[in-house]
């Protein structure tokens, strides 16, 4: 059997995730995680923007992938922290982490996840899910520009929630002019660089957020004076970026 361009592209992914699976971890590098999550993120986005009716993402890895956003958004949080200035602060933060990534990531979720993912590669290529090239560039191309049309009628009033769904509006169009990158399909070098400095725009808006929400509970359980000098930073640091973007 001869399997479709696309085909190839999301069981490659899928088998990314399954070699990060094992290097998930409190003591492994932050970027595995990211890693697993991107591959996932890019197989999901493709299936809903190319074969929304014909092919599904399975719904236990979104739950998998959901039990990892708090993990991934501490990584991020802490990579912003200032070891010079939050010296003493920076231990307890990394202890919570740890304990974060010990609760979620036991050796059941490893093996559930591991084997729900052989099953997707299994189905991918059983299924061999295809799209007709030109359908493919124009249902990109035409994603990628409601994404512009949707990101110049942002202002200041826009809500959390509309900077949120023009965000991943982005990312799906990020990955999806990838994939006519990588597969030869089309050269899409522009619009990609376009697409990611849009994505870091709103991300580290989407980011702030987060933290601002997490850094008011730590405040409240750890009532730290480090701790409330990080809310405030994060604080003045959204205003001014709401401000700017």
């Amino acid at each position: 059997m001869q399997l479709s361009p696309l085909t190839k592209y999301l069981t490659y992914q899928v088998y990314q995730a399954l070699l990060m699976v094992r290097k998930i971890g409190p003591d492994e590098e932050i970027s595995y995680l990211h890693q697993f999550r991107v591959a996932l993120r890019r197989v999901r986005s493709l299936q809903t923007l190319y074969l929304p009716d014909s092919f599904s993402f399975p719904p236990e890895l979104k739950t998998f992938l959901k039990t990892t956003n708090p993990l991934r958004e501490f990584d991020i949080f802490l990579l912003s922290v200032d070891p010079n200035i939050h010296k003493h602060s920076l231990k307890e933060l990394r202890s919570i982490r740890y304990q974060q990534y010990e609760t979620a990531v036991t050796k059941e979720f490893r093996l559930k996840l591991y084997t729900l993912l052989n099953t997707f590669y299994d189905s991918l290529i059983q299924s061999n899910p295809a799209i007709d090239e030109f359908q493919c560039e124009q249902m990109t191309q035409d994603h990628y520009r409601v994404g512009l049309e949707r990101y110049f009628a942002l202002s200041e009033k826009s809500t959390r929630k509309e900077l949120h769904k023009v965000r991943i509006h982005f990312k799906t169009s990020r990955y999806a002019l990838e994939f006519l990158n990588e597969a030869f399909l089309k050269n899409e070098a522009k619009k990609i660089d376009e697409c990611k400095k849009i994505q870091d725009k709103l991300g580290n808006i989407h980011d702030l957020y987060n933290q601002v929400e997490w850094l008011k509970i730590l405040c409240r359980e750890h009532p730290q004076k480090e701790f409330k000098q990080l809310l405030m930073e994060r604080k003045k640091a959204l205003k001014k970026i709401r401000g700017t973007s």
